[in-house]
């Protein structure tokens, strides 16, 4: 049957919020765009039946991508928009030009990209939100469906409609520019629905697919390789963002061949970015390539074409079972790397590290680890590096477990009770984790909500009496669904022309959307049907203008707050509540709730005072999603941290210069450090401040300081702070001083030159904070 005949049928049965095209203008030119978005609406509302064939599944999304242009036209025809529309697509006309081009294809009984060569471009159906989402691709003259292609990814470009040019016949592997909502948050996602896409459509070999990228492209790659390093056999890093390493966990890419470049003059992304990543890597012994080049700034002009990078690039190959390897994660929604997965935490809110080696001998086969905060570790048995009829013997923190032949395919390692009298650890070929009701609590905290691209739905209150709070509920939950928050595609990306999370109202929510979607619950329990429902059941309860927890209660009013937790309802899946009975609470999606949906931190209670902004509690849970006693019962927060926001400022840094044993440490200003409220406790502190974080330490000479100093005094423009403050007589020019950074940036950004001999260190500073703070009350005290 014709595929339109379908889709007009289809329409009568969803109500999932799109704009109305009741309201938009009739014709565009020649064009009838009633018509073009009656269209668009009858194939978005297809998508997620599920009736969709392979060879229509491209053609659908290209479509759901223009008709959102056309329909966000429709509904914002505003000068600033047709600006970005042009600049990002084209010309209203041009759009509906390529729609109408794509319907066709739609309506053909083929798949119209099958045959396409050369660039072009191409789109997916994302698991997210069922929107498409548009992606570049180069396939060569010559590809064969027959013989398995490498795959050359670039995580993320910015090219929108602009296609690259590949020479053609100059390249004989596939070439994917990921179109992604950022290089962080829905960006992660987006990279990998791509590459999965190409492998669907295309004969690609799943051990010669490399990474590229350069700039923000060359910090997707870093993120992207440290997040999956058993999908890529090599890469090349162009004067790439490594983000201070405090996201990044380089340890993860040891195992992938890697050939950075950078250039020394280069003021946008700090060459130490590249150095400290090297000198790392190169500790572990990691197969690395380094240039440098001297007057080439950001850029890649002087790069020398004698290198051959590409040639070398595609002569790697993918080592799925590497006999070495490190491996960090926030959370277990990303713990599975090459042959092991980390199924559980010990403690739920910090990171957890495998280190593992392999050796083999005659008889029997060693594994040897050293874990941090692992509970369970699934463990592969490939038998390149497990044969099956020899034994293996386990050697964590203890004396080795053995485990006789013939050998399973996985084993289950995990930490035995605090009583046991042996290993810390045992070996079984059985999951030990019992089974439980709802979803685990993970340290991703929102970030869980999408990260695994689980279909995603967010839920407007459409009651009560205030109906400009309703207004500015939906407002609020248009602008949440275009992922223009730093919280969806984190800095520096900005709102996304691909994409819109579905908008629901709560009235119209079923226990259908329940079960398949994690859900983002936005208003107050008075104005949403699902969260007065489903109140009762969660930690923190909502009533009557307050948020009860345990025996404490705290008022609501001028205040707003996020919670995450599993759905009382539906216990595998996860929502995501925002909620207050304020206006202004709902003016900007970067409302301090919001901002948080692309971090993996710890959480599970952020509650916020509006105006002036100061934080109420903030609360991570137990793995079993209950409150964690000394968030109830624990020491409360000291006086400093309720009334002085510098005071808390030089805590942070005091401690900071303490734990990695340096001397000064700058900071970029405006920072915020957040005024607590009283009744917040160390607990809340502790969530803030998060996992342990890398920072990255050197040194820099006195006249770097007192150049730092001098700017600071004399220019207001100057972003960069010093801790301590110095008194520029008593600092020697010429002597050297331990320093630390979370950035490279702004200390070259300022000073021209880069920091000396930078190396990343790991710190947790909460504890240094604790001592620090009690010292201080125990002296103001005397």
């Amino acid at each position: 049957m014709h595929r339109f005949v379908y889709l007009t049928i289809v329409l009568l049965f969803f109500s999932i919020e799109m704009p109305a095209s009741a309201e938009a203008p009739e014709t565009i030119g020649d064009f009838n765009t009633d018509e073009m978005l009656s269209r668009w609406h009858a194939v978005r509302h297809l998508i997620p039946t599920g009736a969709l064939k392979k060879d229509q599944q491209r053609e659908a999304a290209m479509v759901a991508i223009l008709g959102q242009f056309l329909a966000d036209f429709a509904e914002d025809g505003s000068e600033e928009f047709l600006k970005s529309l042009e600049a990002g697509v084209g010309a209203p006309g041009e759009v509906i030009r390529k729609l109408g081009e794509a319907l066709e294809e739609f309506d053909a009984p083929r798949d119209s990209y099958a045959e396409e060569r050369g660039s072009f471009f191409s789109a997916y159906i994302s698991t997210l939100d069922q929107s498409g989402v548009l992606y570049s691709l180069y396939v060569p003259e010559s590809y064969d469906p027959t013989i398995p292609h490498p795959l050359e990814v670039h995580p993320r470009s910015n090219l929108k409609f602009k296609t690259p040019v590949e020479e053609r016949g100059a390249i004989s592997h596939i070439v994917v520019h990921c179109q992604g909502r950022g290089i962080e948050g829905l960006g992660d996602l987006d990279a990998m629905e791509a590459i999965r896409d190409v492998q669907k459509h295309y004969n690609i070999d799943p051990n010669r697919i490399y990474l590229m990228g350069g700039s923000i492209g060359g910090g997707a790659v870093w993120r992207t390789a440290a997040r999956f390093p058993d999908l890529f056999a090599a890469a090349l890093v162009d004067y790439g963002w490594t983000w201070g390493t405090q996201s990044v966990h380089l340890e993860n890419v040891a195992n992938i061949p890697l050939w950075i470049y950078h250039d020394t003059d280069d003021r946008w992304v700090p060459v130490a970015e590249s150095r400290t990543a090297v000198k790392l890597l190169s500790g572990m012994n990691a197969p690395i390539i380094y240039n440098e080049t001297t007057g080439a700034g950001h850029s890649g002009k002087l790069k020398d074409p004698a290198w051959k990078r590409r040639e070398w690039l595609l002569d790697q190959r993918r080592d799925p079972y590497p006999a070495r390897m490190s491996y960090t994660t926030a959370t277990p929604l990303r713990g599975r790397a090459y042959w092991f997965d980390i199924l559980e935490f010990t403690a739920p809110n910090a990171l957890a590290t495998v280190n593992a080696r392999v050796s083999e001998s005659l008889d029997h086969s060693q594994l040897f680890l050293c874990l941090q905060n692992i509970e369970v570790l699934a463990v592969d048995l490939p038998r390149k590096l497990f044969p099956a009829d020899k034994s293996l013997s386990v050697v964590a923190a203890s004396a080795p477990i053995h485990v006789p032949p013939p050998l399973p395919e996985r084993i289950y390692i995990h930490r035995q009770t605090s009583d046991s009298t042996s290993s810390p650890y045992a070996v079984s070929l059985k999951d030990p984790r019992s089974s439980t009701p709802f979803r685990q609590y993970a340290a991703g905290g929102p970030n869980s909500l999408y990260v695994s691209g689980e279909p995603l739905m967010i839920v407007r209150g459409t009651g009560g009496k205030n109906r400009a709070l309703v207004d500015a509920i939906e407002r609020f939950c248009r602008s949440l669904s275009k992922g223009g928050n730093k919280g969806w595609s984190v800095f520096p990306m900005h709102e996304s022309i691909f994409g819109r999370i579905p908008v629901k109202a709560d009235s119209a929510i079923t226990v259908e959307d329940e079960k398949q979607n994690n859900l983002i619950i936005v208003g107050s329990a008075e104005t949403n049907r699902l969260l007065a429902r489903i109140a009762p059941d969660l930690p923190a309860v909502e009533k009557d203008d307050s948020l009860h927890l345990g025996s404490d209660s705290y008022d609501l009013r001028g205040a707003g707050y996020g919670l995450f937790h599993y759905n009382p309802r539906a216990p595998q899946r996860f929502v995501w509540i925002m909620s207050s009975s304020e206006t202004e609470f709902y003016a900007s999606i970067n409302n301090g709730i919001a901002d948080l949906m692309g971090e993996e931190r710890p959480f599970g209670l952020l509650a916020l005072r509006l105006n002036p902004r100061r934080t109420i509690r903030r609360i991570s849970w137990n793995k079993d999603w209950s409150v964690p006693e000394e968030a109830i019962s624990g020491e409360l927060l000291p006086a400093p941290f309720t009334t002085d926001r510098e005071a808390i400022r030089d805590l942070y840094h005091r401690a900071m210069c303490n734990v990695a044993g340096a001397e000064f440490v700058d900071f970029w200003k405006p920072h915020y450090y957040p005024l607590w409220e009283p009744g917040a406790r160390w607990h809340d502190l502790a969530v803030e401040l998060g996992q342990r974080r890398t920072l990255y330490k050197g040194w820099a000479s006195g006249a770097d300081l007192r150049k730092i100093t001098r700017s600071e005094t004399i220019n207001p423009e100057v972003k960069m702070g010093l801790f301590p403050p110095i008194d520029t007589l008593q600092i020697d020019s010429e002597e050297e001083y331990r320093y630390i950074t979370g950035s490279t940036w702004p200390f070259f950004n300022l000073l021209k030159h880069p920091l000396r001999d930078p190396k990343p260190v790991q710190i947790d500073f909460f504890d240094e904070i604790h001592r620090l703070a009690k010292k201080q009350m125990k002296e103001d005290s005397n």
